[in-house]
């Protein structure tokens, strides 16, 4: 923090006479969600509409200033140092804390069109990125709010025991990722934990929904699961192996669902443009790629591998769901909407067709719906997608939780495109490999499924 400033120093001395204050809800559990990471924020305004807004920034934790309700507290950049303007002065930082009695709304303003504003419950934590080019900003909210949050964006539906075995399940991976992240915040707001867009997303379903179910978690041999989940398995679950580069979890099998066939997914058809594609995984592979095979396919059908072609030949393995989320980032997430697809060529498009939305690990959410318009329970839910799984409350649970190998929806890489797999060809049909394949060692008290369940399908080529 610079010192010598005069508006600073009125600042502290407004702040020697008020005592500090506690957290609202200290004594409850909270996560803490990095926010707006997507945006890169350089600047932000916080107001508390209904409640006193302390700003705190002394190592001796008195407050630098208290606000009235209503009043703006505008964080920015300078210097690699935070600028910050109240109506009390403008004073310098290098962290600050937000700590409002009633919650907080935050707003964007670095020039996001349309404006982007939020309210969040808790208290908010602002510091610079490491390389000075963004605001960090970290929500520490109560378990609880971020729940009904997270239900509300994430399910949506207003059926009221698939929302409880979305609780169950949201609140499960917000405690598992503990640490994941580091010592600054455990969560990040978008799919690469749980899209979590504050108190403004909670529905009335979600909050009766957390409120019935709260405090409780799913676990495993007395451990948190693994508690992911997508919006559709198109009628059969996937093996979380088959997804992701992981150990095979015996919860986490693949399974016939008949509670998702009649989803809206159960069945989809879309066409993408063939030189636009070729281009971004160009892009983001760094060669040129000229077509791709749909390369190994679990039990099930879904595609597990996918081969980048140079000069027509296999250049590089990507898995299927790496190269799903690459496509949708780039055209849209309803594109190649799951890995359970073929491919034709025609002309000088691609045609798509499959079923299902997401990664299909896990929890469908239409099947969860669906079950929940037959009469069944919550826990019947639970039971039916997490074989073997226990309910238990969090209290009884040892602390701290380890961190998840895997992610709702980006899951296991958070960032950019994670190491790929060469698969062994002849010499004739492959060039240079990415790197030599890793063998996944078995988790602890695990089995891996049966090597006949590992069989796959001809490859199809696509992209001649």
């Amino acid at each position: 923090m610079r010192h010598g400033r005069r508006l600073l120093m009125a600042a502290c001395l407004l702040a020697m006479a008020t005592p500090a204050l506690a957290q609202p809800g200290a004594d409850a559990p909270a996560v803490r969600v990095r926010l707006l990471e997507l945006h890169g924020p350089r600047a932000v305004a916080v107001h508390s509409p209904d409640g006193m807004l302390s700003v705190l920034g002394r190592p001796d934790g008195q407050p630098l200033a208290r606000l009235e309700p209503g009043d703006l507290v505008e964080i920015g950049l300078r210097n690699g140092e935070l600028r910050v303007t109240t109506p009390v002065g403008q004073l310098f930082a290098l962290s600050l804390t937000l700590v409002p009695e009633t919650g907080f709304t935050l707003a964007l303003t670095d020039g996001t069109s349309p404006p982007l504003t939020r309210r969040y419950p808790g208290t908010l934590t602002i510091t610079p990125t490491d390389d000075g080019t963004a605001l960090q900003l970290v929500n520490h909210a109560p378990l609880e709010d971020y729940v009904a949050s997270v239900v509300g964006r994430e399910y949506g539906f207003d059926d009221v025991e698939g929302a409880k075995a979305m609780a169950v399940l949201v609140r499960t991976y917000a405690l598992r990722t503990s640490g994941k992240y580091g010592s600054a915040y455990d969560l990040v707001d978008h799919a690469s934990s749980q899209v979590y867009e504050g108190l403004d997303r909670q529905t009335e379903a979600a909050r009766t929904a957390t409120q019935a179910t709260a405090g409780e978690v799913l676990t495993y041999d007395g451990a948190l699961i693994e508690a992911v989940y997508s919006a559709s398995s198109g009628g059969h679950t996937a093996d979380n192996d088959d997804v992701w580069d992981a150990s095979p979890l015996p919860y986490l099998r693949g399974k016939p669902d008949p509670y998702d066939r009649n989803s809206p997914y159960a069945s989809w058809e879309t066409t993408i443009d063939r030189n636009r594609l070729l281009q971004w995984l160009s892009a983001s592979y760094g060669f040129e790629c000229d077509g791709f095979l749909l390369g190994d396919r679990s039990p099930d059908g879904r595609v597990t591998t996918i081969e980048l072609l140079r000069n027509g030949k296999t250049y590089r393995v990507v898995p299927a769901n790496e190269f799903r989320l690459l496509v949708n980032r780039h055209f849209g997430k309803e594109t190649l909407r799951s890995t359970h697809f073929t491919a034709r060529r025609r002309g000088n498009t691609y045609l798509l067709s499959g079923s299902g939305f997401g990664h299909g690990v896990g929890l469908s959410q239409y099947g969860a719906l669906e079950m929940s318009r037959q009469g069944r329970s919550y826990r019947d839910i639970l039971a039916f997608y997490f074989d073997g799984t226990r309910l238990a409350s969090m209290d009884d649970l040892a602390m701290p939780y380890p961190a998840p190998a895997l992610a709702a929806e980006d899951a296991p890489a958070a960032h950019g495109v994670p190491p790929v797999e060469q698969v062994v060809r002849t010499a004739a049909q492959t060039t240079s490999p990415a790197r030599t394949p890793t063998a996944v060692p078995a988790a602890s008290g695990q089995t891996a499924p049966p090597e006949g369940n590992a069989r796959p399908k001809p490859r199809r080529r696509v992209g001649w």
